[in-house]
């Protein structure tokens, strides 16, 4: 796999020096994509864009890029998410435990329903068929 055409700032890749994985960072990705792989894609291609649109801008993709992209993205509001890449956000909420909890975004409305098929565009042969079926009725 090649490397990403603009490169992840130190702020939002992981540390040499841990496991691979920072605990924080991780969970800002997770929290803005709620679990769903196609909405880490659709974070990632949101800032993709804006970092190409305006390169001297966005050398690097960091965290106020995120933040954007993440408003760009997702409707906010609409499905009661905080912005993870803000600096303000509390990635763990107190509950009387040392380290708290990881504060959780809102479920799904429904994570087992169907996903909706994409139409295949209808060929001139499937347009044939279906006139020669209607008029032989």
């Amino acid at each position: 796999m090649g490397a990403s055409p603009i490169p992840f700032a130190a702020d939002v890749r992981p540390d040499d020096n841990d496991d691979g994985v920072n605990d924080e960072r991780a969970f800002r990705f997770f929290y803005a994509s709620r679990g769903v792989m196609g909405y880490l894609v659709k974070l990632l291609r949101t800032a993709l864009k804006l970092a190409i649109s305006n390169p001297k801008a966005h050398p690097v993709i960091d965290r106020p890029l995120l933040e954007r992209a993440f408003t760009k993205a997702f409707s906010t509001s609409r499905y009661g998410l905080e912005n993870p890449f803000k600096e303000e956000f509390k990635w763990r909420v107190p509950n009387g435990k040392p380290g708290g909890l990881p504060n959780l975004p809102p479920p799904l409305a429904d994570d087992r329903a169907p996903l909706a098929s994409v139409r295949r565009r209808s060929t001139k042969k499937d347009r044939a068929r279906a006139a020669r079926t209607a008029l032989s009725k």
